[in-house]
């Protein structure tokens, strides 16, 4: 009795750390996605700026 206590005590803990990796990792996704629209975002502004700048001075 007290063994299949603490084994779904373990099991739900496992879920529940599984949870929160699944969570995590979506978050990371999300935060990649963010960053890299972010630095092509920059990357181009810093193109467009620099073409700006190096027309600018003949």
């Amino acid at each position: 009795m007290l063994a299949d206590a603490t084994e779904s005590d373990n099991l739900s803990l496992n879920e529940k750390v599984a949870k929160k990796m699944t969570t995590r990792l979506s978050h990371l996704k999300h935060f990649t996605r963010m960053s890299t629209c972010l630095w092509l975002i920059t990357d181009v502004a810093c193109k467009d700026i620099i073409s700006m700048w190096l027309n600018h001075f003949p």
